[in-house]
């Protein structure tokens, strides 16, 4: 799949989402990345806890999972904002699309400091449900 332009850890991080390895992922983000998942919810702190949160549980509910697939990337000011969307099948067997807005800042390694994630997050709702 051919990416939009972005800096290499942005690159990284969607690449990570599609490995479906929440291993690989993590390390696309810094020890202290901050994730703001979507905003408007209390952020998760740091590579561990957004592993074990996030990453593991997001991943596990689903047998089949495209990786959030970057659209478009913008950057200015030290940051980059991806237009992103995604798809997958949970392990209920429901069919799951979703997009979004990620707004991502590198730190001087090139790795994910933090993450402001815009989307609509009843999704989660079907994807989560029993």
């Amino acid at each position: 799949m051919s990416y939009p332009v972005m800096p290499e850890g942005v690159a990284r991080f969607f690449i990570g989402s599609g490995s479906g390895d929440p291993k690989i992922w993590s390390l696309a983000v810094a020890e202290n990345c901050v994730m703001h998942e979507p905003v408007g919810t209390p952020p998760v702190k740091g590579r561990a806890d957004l592993y074990r949160s996030m990453m593991v549980g997001f991943l596990g509910a689903f047998s089949t999972f495209s990786g959030l697939i970057p659209m478009a990337a913008y950057a200015a000011g030290g940051e980059v904002a991806v237009h992103w969307k995604a798809e997958g099948v949970t392990n209920a067997g429901r069919n799951v699309s979703w997009s979004g807005i990620g707004v991502f800042r590198l730190n001087e390694d090139e790795l994910v400091e933090e993450m402001r994630g815009y989307f609509d997050p009843s999704v989660f709702k079907e994807i989560f449900a029993p």
